[in-house]
C-alpha cells in the first residue's frame, strides 16, 4: 500500500515539480532487485545529475542510493547478479583557450 504524499514533504515537491525522474530500470537476474537511474536537478539548477539507485522488487523498502557521482548511468547486472556495472561520465571544463604550437 502506498503512502499518500503531503504537500509539505520533500518527496511531494520533487514529484509535483517534476525535478526527479527515475529511468532505465534493470531487474537483477534472480528478480529480487531493480537498479535504476535517478535524474535530479543539480544544486545550481543549471542542469541535471544522475545516480544509480536500487530497490527490492517485493517492495517494503525505500530506494537506496548506490552511487554518488554527478553523471552515473546505464546500470547493468552481471549474469550471476553479484555485480552491478554502470557508466560514470566526468565533465572537465577548461576555461583556458587552446594554444597551437
Amino acid at each position: 500500500r502506498r503512502q499518500r504524499l503531503r504537500p509539505e514533504t520533500k518527496h511531494y515537491r520533487e514529484r509535483s515539480l517534476g525535478i526527479r525522474v527515475d529511468r532505465d530500470p534493470q531487474v537483477s537476474p534472480d528478480g529480487s532487485r531493480v537498479a535504476f537511474v535517478r535524474v535530479t536537478v543539480n544544486e545550481k539548477k543549471e542542469g541535471y545529475n544522475t545516480s544509480i539507485w536500487s530497490v527490492p522488487t517485493a517492495g517494503g523498502e525505500e530506494p537506496h542510493q548506490l552511487t554518488k557521482g554527478d553523471h552515473d548511468s546505464t546500470p547493468r547486472w552481471s549474469p550471476d547478479g553479484k555485480y552491478l556495472l554502470f557508466l560514470r561520465s566526468t565533465e572537465v571544463v577548461s576555461r583556458r583557450p587552446l594554444r597551437l604550437a
